[in-house]
């Protein structure tokens, strides 16, 4: 079964629902999905994903470092 990982970092709530609504609409189609804050996600599990889906702010127009990173290692 393939495996979608969801990483979201969200202060208003709006990114988790919608981290919360692409995971629901990956399991209703059996495809095994998590969605996971920023401050939690592991790169084993990323390393481990099939896809990954991004939930991040962006600061004029790039995304913020710490993002950048787990991005790298999550593909080394």
């Amino acid at each position: 079964m393939p495996k979608i990982v969801v990483v979201y970092l969200s202060t208003s709530g709006n990114t988790k629902a919608m981290a919360d609504a692409i995971v629901e609409g990956a399991q209703s189609r059996n495809v095994d999905a998590v969605a996971m804050n920023f401050h939690e996600a592991k790169i084993e599990e990323l390393k481990a994903a099939d896809a990954i889906a991004l939930g991040l702010q962006r600061f004029i127009i790039r995304c913020c470092r710490p993002w950048k990173n787990l991005l790298k290692a999550s593909i080394n």
